[in-house]
């Protein structure tokens, strides 16, 4: 009687568990690189070389390339555009981002 009392038990815990929710997963990806137009242009693979601002949150011992102070700013523009047409019937979404990406002194 007491394992089937425990094996009950068991089950109904293990119902209710749950490692990772689907907002959970929505707050863990990122889409966005973004950092200096170096950084952006090579999808954040200047982490392990170091010499840029952008690398220094991936690997700050990065820093240690710099020879001389460096000023950085990147300005970026993001358009996205999508139209379609499914049963004579017209959709249109359009967005558009102006960032200050970045701002560093080295």
């Amino acid at each position: 009687m007491k394992k089937t009392i425990i094996s009950f038990a068991c089950l109904f815990c293990t119902l209710n568990i749950s490692a990772q929710t689907t907002p959970d997963i929505y707050n863990l990806q990122h889409n966005d690189i973004n950092g200096t137009a170096r950084y952006m242009g090579m999808a954040g693979a200047f982490g392990a070389l170091g010499g840029d601002v952008s690398a220094v949150k991936d690997n700050p011992a990065g820093l240690g390339v710099y020879r001389q102070s460096e000023f950085v700013t990147t300005l970026n523009l993001l358009t996205q555009n999508s139209h379609a047409t499914w049963n004579a019937q017209k959709a249109q979404n359009d967005l558009y981002k102006l960032k200050f990406n970045n701002l560093s002194f080295v």
